[in-house]
């Protein structure tokens, strides 16, 4: 399995297991092939690692922003889930359960359970 630029391997595991196989062959060609590519892919290693904490605050940053200007807490996990479910067909890890958890105390807290539309009173 190719390393992709220093992604986790569990991470590849799950690219790997929605895309169809000869997609991961040839994307292990062109990252090994390509000089823009492989360029780009040193770029990315060459960047100071980040702990575990910084990794989670982009995370819950990434996720905050969607659920704030977008579809709100409810519709979010629920998209996760099917995610999970549908596409990746892995047990969600232990991280992730205990991220749903952190930003649903935020979404409650902070008025972002229904979607931004609803928010507004926007009939879509």
């Amino acid at each position: 399995m190719p390393n992709f630029g220093g992604l986790e391997k569990d991470k590849i595991e799950r690219m790997a297991s929605i895309l169809p196989k000869d997609y991961i062959n040839e994307i292990q060609t062109i990252a090994a092939h390509d000089s823009q590519t492989r360029e780009t892919l040193s770029q990315i290693v060459s960047l100071p690692d980040l702990t575990e904490k910084q990794v989670d605050e982009q995370i819950l940053d990434n996720h905050k922003f969607s659920i704030t200007h977008g579809e709100g807490f409810i519709e979010w996990e629920s998209n996760l889930h099917k995610l999970y479910n549908d596409t990746i067909k892995i047990e969600m890890e232990e991280r992730t359960k205990q991220h749903i958890e952190i930003l649903r105390k935020w979404a409650m807290d902070n008025g972002f359970m229904e979607s931004k539309a609803k928010r507004l009173g926007w009939i879509i």
